[in-house]
Order: C-alpha cells, then structure tokens, then sequence
C-alpha cells in the first residue's frame, strides 16, 4: 500500500487476508476481502487499484474496467499500472490513450527516481513490458486472419 494514510484496523485486515489468499494462489477469495476493503474504503485506490487487478486475473472485466474508472478519477496521476490494466480492457483508440498515459506515468517516475539517485532496473523493466503491451496492440493477430 503507497497511500499515506493509515488504514482502518477492519480493512487492514481485509487487505491481510486477501494477500494470504494471494499467497496461496486463491485469487477469487482474495477477490472477495478485496470487495470488501473497497466498500469500506471507497477512496483508498491502493484497495481499489488491488481489487481492479484481481478481477482481470479472474476474468471479471467489467469490474475491472469501473474499478480502474473509479481509480483513475480520485487519483489520476498516480499509479501508472492502473492505466496499463484499463489499456487491456479497452478497444482501439481508448486503449492506445490509456496504455499512452500509463507510459507517460512511468517516464515520470523514471525521472522522479533518476533525480533521487534511486535504482532504475525495476521502471525500466516496467516501461519496457509497457511498449510492449502497445506494439501488440498494433499488430494484427493472425489468429483472425481469415476473418479479415
């Protein structure tokens, strides 16, 4: 968790349980304490950004996409992941502009942790996979090649 405040007792330990659940690779349970924590901590886009993630791992789509929406109108410049997530679930060129403000999210932690002589490998590795994410969404998959 990067916000600052601290977390009420009840959703920390929602979060606890969530990550055990992570641990052991019960992704819908985690879900679950995640919802939780969300309904208790409706602005928390650390919970928020957590739940958002889970259900994509879990095929939860439009959940996912009103997490991220709700996450990116309390705290639209934090969090670059937030915008790569709602990239994968958006089309054409609403997931290209999301995938683009993620990366531009990145380069500014890029520069924020160059200025503090902080280690670079992890943001490089993140911008990276970003460029990635959007060199293959301009590729035409030719798995439906014959439907073209």
């Amino acid at each position: 968790m990067t916000e600052t405040t601290q977390l009420d007792p009840k959703v920390q330990k929602l979060v606890e349980h969530a990550a055990d659940c992570i641990s052991k690779l019960d992704l819908e349970a985690a879900l679950k304490f995640y919802e939780k924590a969300v309904t208790l901590a409706p602005d928390n886009t650390d919970i928020i950004d957590a739940a958002s993630e889970l259900c994509i791992q879990v095929g939860r789509s439009e959940d996912a996409l009103k997490l991220c929406s709700r996450s990116i109108e309390l705290r639209p410049d934090e969090n670059p992941a937030k915008y790569m997530n709602l990239g994968q679930l958006l089309a054409g060129h609403e997931s290209v502009a999301a995938f683009s403000k993620g990366m531009e999210l990145m380069h500014k932690e890029l520069n924020q942790a160059q200025q503090a002589g902080q280690d670079l490998k992890t943001i490089k590795q993140k911008i990276c996979s970003g460029y990635c994410s959007l060199t293959e969404m301009s590729q035409p998959n030719p798995a439906f090649a014959s439907q073209l």
